[in-house]
């Protein structure tokens, strides 16, 4: 991992230590002990931080802001997935043990608010193709409370680091919403598939239709459409169906075939992103496979349970149903 990515030495020795001890916890249930599937802290989390400690490292940061930036980026990566208030709580703790930003001065939450608070400049530096028919309507704005801010701001990061993003949060907890704000935001077209437990590779890939004249053709799917285009695909629902589990060659090699052998390969402003309920809720949730699971930046969609935080929303979406 240092030479791989120019991190110091003793630093990158942290970070290992700092992942395999999460690994080991989540390996004996020590978090993520109520979740019907395990977390998991694989190497591909060791490259994103890499990757993203790499850039990091290129600004030539006062040692104070490296870190405060540090304690960010390993939240977004590691802790960002827990569920768990608690549990996300002693990772954290652990954080300022292994890393010592308490000695420098570094208090998570005050870091937590004021990066959310600058999250829309995130959204300036977003390269998007611009889109058409398909960005989300006027429906899509909200004015994000104080919690929702926080995860837009994790969001934007995977998002501007090229990383699939794993929404994960109880229905209604607003994991449609925060994709749907973003796309509009960004003025990019949002394709969106809702799977079902019948839902067929054709949602995704297309399949062969009949003309009127009873010639049979082709049809691509949104997913070639937004991969040619650049454009961000939302799949939700994605663990009521192991269709989804067809997405790891694309995610591995940026490419995908179509039925009639066409090579398809990702724009550079492609996004995927997946939206699943937790399957402890759900006993007739799929459970996606480490395989597929490790390959997204997993982000935990907490509920909204501030009066105040609901009281805005409800003002909000009052005001807008009074302007149609």
């Amino acid at each position: 991992m240092s030479s791989l990515y120019d991190i110091p030495a003793d630093l990158a020795y942290r970070l290992s230590f700092f992942h395999i001890t999460l690994q080991k916890q989540a390996e004996s249930k020590i978090i993520g002990r109520e979740e019907k599937e395990p977390h998991i802290f694989s190497l591909r989390d060791l490259i994103r931080i890499g990757k993203r400690l790499k850039i990091l490292i290129l600004q030539q940061l006062a040692e104070k802001e490296f870190y405060a930036n540090l304690y960010l980026e390993l939240f977004d990566v590691y802790i960002a997935r827990m569920r768990d208030k608690s549990e996300k709580e002693a990772l954290i703790k652990l954080l300022d043990t292994m890393f010592n930003f308490k000695s420098m001065g570094l208090e998570f939450d005050q870091l937590l608010k004021d990066r959310a608070k600058r999250s829309q400049e995130g959204l300036a530096q977003f390269s998007v193709t611009q889109g058409g028919q398909f960005i989300p309507d006027a429906a899509a704005e909200i004015t994000p409370t104080q919690s929702q801010e926080c995860t837009l701001s994790t969001v934007i990061k995977a998002l501007y680091a090229d990383e699939p993003v794993l929404l994960v949060g109880y229905p209604a907890s607003g994991k449609t919403t925060i994709v749907r704000y973003l796309a509009r935001k960004c003025q990019t077209d949002l394709y969106y598939v809702n799977l079902s437990s019948d839902s067929g590779i054709e949602e995704l890939l297309g399949g062969y239709m009949q003309d009127t004249r009873g010639k049979w053709y082709y049809k691509r799917g949104l997913l070639f459409r937004a991969i040619q285009e650049g454009n961000w695909l939302l799949i939700d629902e994605a663990n009521l169906n192991p269709l989804s589990e067809y997405l790891n060659t694309l995610l591995d090699f940026g490419y995908i075939v179509d039925e009639e052998g066409e090579v398809y390969h990702t724009h550079p402003n492609f996004r995927l992103l997946f939206s699943i309920n937790p399957p402890k809720i759900h006993p007739s949730r799929y459970i996606l496979s480490p395989a597929l699971r490790t390959r997204f930046n997993e982000i935990w969609v907490d509920e909204i349970t501030d009066i105040n935080e609901l009281s805005t929303l409800v003002k909000d979406w009052t005001g807008f149903k009074r302007q149609i």
